[in-house]
């Protein structure tokens, strides 16, 4: 039945598509009513962003994401008093025969965790999504490296790269795969922290993130930054300091947001080749120095022989070919319309 739905609504939308790993969320309803429509009909191959934010706003780049923060904010009108499933043990009915139980649930809760009372280092993030990668950029206000730690729900995320600032501060990079999803708590961990971009992206490979990264210091205009792209239909994702870049726009792709007037992050909002691929941040024609670390992301992986464990119930070591095809000759299964 998968199979039906999911080439039915491929022939029609002339894309590719394929059933992620649900991963349930515990305080995201949202979210998960979405999983099971993508249980039921699969996804579209490819990176898409989801969720952004920057200056104490997040913003949804998604349908689903936009239910999910409006969600959000009905839930922190009841944050005090949520509603949650409270299992107790099975009892006994009277007049019941032996072996007659009936399992209770009290459906009303006290939450008073409600929101981080310091939002510079540590603030309340949404995720929603199926194969999430988090990408964020912190700048340290230091000439020292403080070599900061960032986490999402209490998991480490992975510093990509990092570069400084000449003699001044310092631009890092992190990469977490499979963030949770609903509303958590990203922590930032850094005795001279100034600020954050972060941002969440589906459809990702959920191992071997980052694909590439670089650190790249940069004089004059525009600012170019590169790195080595080795997996095919990856997404660019860069953090950028410099100098009051208020103007500066990114190619290709789309600049997400200007930080605190002189962070900036963005992404190429599309697919890029393989090998070297850059960012261009055209910081309005004036020359100026400017750090930045970037990550090439990649999508989930092609339905190919190495990645196939059964069709239509066979396991893979007695498929021998694909609509007559040699399994040897057979590359990659629904990367095509």
């Amino acid at each position: 039945m998968q199979n039906f739905l999911s080439n039915m609504l491929a022939t029609i939308t002339g894309k590719p598509r394929y059933f992620p790993e649900v991963k349930w969320s515990k305080n995201l309803w949202t979210h998960n009513v979405f999983r099971v429509w993508e249980s039921l009909v699969g996804r579209k191959y490819g990176i898409k962003p989801s969720m952004f934010s920057a200056n104490g706003v997040q913003y949804a780049y998604s349908f689903e994401a936009q239910i999910a923060l409006f969600e959000v904010w009905v839930r922190s009108l009841f944050k005090k008093f949520s509603f949650k499933i409270v299992y107790v043990p099975q009892m006994q009915l009277a007049g019941l025969s032996r072996g007659g139980y009936v399992p209770y649930r009290f459906a009303i809760a006290l939450d008073t965790s409600g929101q981080s009372t310091n939002p510079t280092t540590s603030y309340s993030y949404t995720s929603t999504g199926s194969d999430l990668v988090m990408v964020l950029g912190l700048t340290d206000d230091t000439g020292a490296n403080p070599n900061p730690t960032a986490t999402y729900n209490s998991v480490s995320m992975t510093l990509a790269d990092e570069v400084q600032y000449p003699g001044d501060r310092w631009n890092h990079l992190f990469v977490l795969a499979g963030p949770a999803t609903g509303s958590n708590t990203i922590a930032i961990g850094s005795t001279s922290f100034r600020q954050t971009a972060v941002a969440t992206y589906t459809g990702c490979n959920q191992t071997g993130q980052p694909d590439s990264h670089s650190a790249t210091t940069t004089v004059g205009t525009p600012w170019v930054q590169s790195t080595t792209v080795v997996a095919s239909n990856c997404w660019l994702v860069g953090f950028v300091y410099g100098t009051d870049p208020l103007s500066t726009t990114v190619t290709p792709g789309v600049l997400r947001q200007t930080v605190a007037a002189s962070s900036l992050y963005g992404d190429s909002n599309g697919t890029v080749s393989t090998g070297s691929q850059s960012l261009t941040w055209n910081n309005n024609g004036v020359a100026r120095v400017a750090v930045g670390v970037m990550v090439s992301i990649k999508p989930v992986a092609a339905d190919g022989p190495a990645n196939l464990k059964s069709l239509d119930t066979n396991v893979k070591s007695n498929i021998k070919s694909v609509n007559t095809n040699p399994l040897a000759n057979v590359k990659s299964l629904n990367t095509n319309p």
